[in-house]
């Protein structure tokens, strides 16, 4: 459960009901007496936390819910922000920030430090509460079927192709086989365009092939032959390895990573049929990608305020069928 930091043994917070009665008249700025400039701010979408960075302190990201919870530089150059990116759950997010604040002011800890452990506290509650949006349930549809493909391959199996599968949210890859690594994609767009990330999401490890293999989807009735469905597939590859507990146990860890929550399943009833075959793409020279080379002729203080890239590609005709023998090529 979740305290209310905001007691009046601590009236230098809002209460909840405060915060929710400044969001309801509309965007606000609101300063907090921890020892630096710290605004929690509302800019009529989202709700956020700005902090200032001293001189000695780090800079480094910290990493967090990707789906529900955003970090990112703030407006000034040594400025830190972190923003709750699903408004329902803005209560949740604000006990958040009060840790984090409470942290800074009466911990003396820097800015990151009190973001993680706050987190380290609160994070696995929040990610309870988060849904799924749209796209990250595709994404999962995505991930899952290629799953599936690589656990019915012989020569790798459901042991192999859950070892594959990333070992976390922020793994660099979707799935990275013993010699090459696998980046999947999803779209129910109706050309074959796919959203890139980051300026590294993309980026190859030396020696290790990448791939990237396109699904091209297309919403379908529920009783569509051949359809696709995101909590249909869980419990289908639940079913399969039930007579496999270890198996099954790390196929639940990895979908958690994901973001899935068992209660939420029910939600992710949407189908989906192919509206075009899977593709895979080698990643390589002629692919069309933004990486940080691209930066190169910046100047070096353009670069560095240059904190994320998101861009999309249009892959239509690209690459060749999505098969057993394309993927066990990539590992030859």
């Amino acid at each position: 459960m979740l305290i209310d930091r905001s007691t009046p043994q601590r009236p230098w917070l809002l209460t909840w009901e405060n915060v929710e009665g400044l969001i309801a008249i509309g965007a606000f700025r609101h300063p907090f007496p921890v020892g630096r400039q710290a605004t929690l701010q509302y800019d009529g979408t989202y709700l956020s936390l700005e902090i200032e960075l001293l001189q000695q302190e780090p800079s480094q990201d910290v990493k967090l819910l990707p789906e529900a919870i955003r970090f990112e530089h703030g407006t000034e150059p040594r400025n830190i922000r972190v923003s709750c990116l699903d408004t329902q759950l803005n209560r949740h997010f604000y006990m958040y920030v009060c840790e984090t604040l409470e942290l800074i002011r009466e911990g003396n800890k820097n800015p990151t430090d009190a973001l993680r452990i706050a987190w380290d506290r609160f994070g696995e509650f929040i990610q309870q509460q988060s849904i799924l949006s749209h796209e990250k349930q595709v994404g999962l549809l995505g991930e899952l079927t290629f799953l599936t493909t690589l656990a019915s391959i012989p020569e790798i199996g459901w042991a192999n192709a859950l070892e594959a599968w990333h070992q976390n949210a922020l793994a660099e890859h979707d799935f990275s086989l013993p010699r090459s690594d696998f980046e999947v994609k999803t779209t129910t767009k109706e050309k074959r365009e796919h959203v890139i990330g980051s300026l590294d999401q993309l980026r190859e490890n030396p020696e290790r092939p990448l791939s990237l293999v396109s699904y091209h989807l297309t919403h379908a009735p529920n009783n569509a032959n051949g359809s696709l469905c995101l909590a249909e597939l869980v419990t289908q590859i639940q079913h399969t390895l039930v007579a496999q507990p270890l198996l099954s146990d790390k196929f639940v860890s990895r979908l958690g990573k994901s973001g899935w929550r068992a209660p939420h399943n029910v939600l992710y009833a949407a189908h989906y049929v192919p509206r075009s075959a899977p593709t895979i793409i080698t990643v390589d020279g002629k692919f069309p990608r933004l990486t940080r080379g691209a930066l190169v002729h910046l100047p070096e203080e353009a670069r560095a305020r240059i904190t994320s890239v998101v861009y999309g590609v249009d892959v239509t005709e690209l690459g060749e069928p999505l098969t057993r023998s394309t993927i066990l090529g990539m590992e030859q």
